[in-house]
């Protein structure tokens, strides 16, 4: 899949301080949203049947990083994403 103009945005951005810090989302909107929380601190997730049988995992953190998966094995593909939102929150660490 291509997204027109992508490339630009981030290539633009490369090498560059941000200029404004990224706002915090409000909790209580993300639940709405992404009704499954305590699993990693910060995190919110949701599953949702995308076709028969089908389930699609997504999280997303305070700041509106987000991980995704797809399979057949809602629990399995659960810790698959709570497994890339602790990674993001090691890398982000250690850029710190």
């Amino acid at each position: 899949m291509y997204f027109a103009g992508a490339h630009t945005c981030i290539a633009s951005t490369l090498g560059k301080k941000m200029k404004s810090p990224v706002k915090q989302l409000a909790p209580e909107k993300i639940l709405r949203t992404h009704p499954i929380k305590g699993k990693v601190d910060g995190w919110f997730f949701r599953v949702r049947e995308v076709s028969n049988s089908v389930y699609e995992v997504e999280g997303t953190d305070l700041y509106g990083r987000k991980v995704s998966k797809t399979g057949t094995e809602t629990e399995s593909i659960l810790e698959e994403c709570i497994a890339d939102a602790k990674n993001i929150i090691n890398q982000t660490k250690s850029k710190t």
